[in-house]
């Protein structure tokens, strides 16, 4: 079997997705996008340490780069092409002469974009994993399991939080069982899995377009 992940195609970023293709010459591709098949997958299957991590945008480095996931005023997103774009973060003067050096070297191509979309694309990475991880320290902490020390406060954890990481950790403990998870994997990527994503979707896009028109009332 072979498998080809976030591959160029002719849709591009961010449509490259999930593609095996099996020793009887079959192909299956995954009908969502990269980020909503690995999410459905990251709830059947374990991720250890990614579920403690509070550092998504990898504060500390000189340099970051990730996907944009950054939407237009309607909801769609704004830097879609079949050559992809990438986010780039930059924190520290090395880092600068790092992207200067690229860029002279004609090894990237760059443009501007506010910091403000930047947030806006990364703000389920930046705030969800620091909300999520004090629960899920907590748990594990009651099995004396090994945890990491990160030295700093965590949020307050709220009624919302709560119900995100109950909702997530029965999904974690069904899942253990290897017929249970492999039904809510063929369940995830069935038509009736699909029409709940397009669903989910719809409702990232309203949130998304909300979110804008706040900012934009703010500013």
């Amino acid at each position: 079997m072979k498998i080809k992940y976030r591959q160029k195609d002719q849709k591009g970023w961010p449509y490259n997705t999930v593609e095996m293709k099996f020793s009887d010459g079959s192909t299956w591709r995954s009908p969502y996008g990269p980020a909503q098949t690995v999410s459905l997958l990251a709830h059947c299957y374990p991720r250890k340490r990614c579920l403690l991590c509070i550092d998504a945008l990898a504060e500390f480095a000189d340099l970051v780069v990730g996907d944009p996931w950054i939407r237009d005023t309607n909801g769609e997103w704004k830097y879609s092409s079949p050559g992809g774009w990438s986010g780039i973060i930059v924190r520290t003067q090395v880092g600068e002469e790092m992207l200067d050096s690229a860029v002279k070297g004609k090894a990237l191509e760059v443009k501007p974009i506010p910091c403000e979309e930047i947030i806006e694309g990364q703000h389920m990475m930046i705030n969800e994993k620091v909300e999520s991880a004090p629960v899920r320290m907590f748990l594990l902490k009651c099995f004396r399991r090994s945890l990491p020390h990160y030295g700093v406060k965590f949020p307050t954890v709220t009624l919302r939080v709560l119900f995100h990481e109950g909702m997530f950790l029965s999904m974690r403990i069904i899942t253990i069982f290897g017929p249970v998870r492999r039904f809510f994997v063929r369940l995830g990527f069935s038509t009736i899995g699909q029409k709940f994503m397009g669903w989910r979707r719809r409702l990232n896009r309203r949130r998304a377009e909300m979110r804008l028109a706040a900012n934009q009332n703010n500013s």
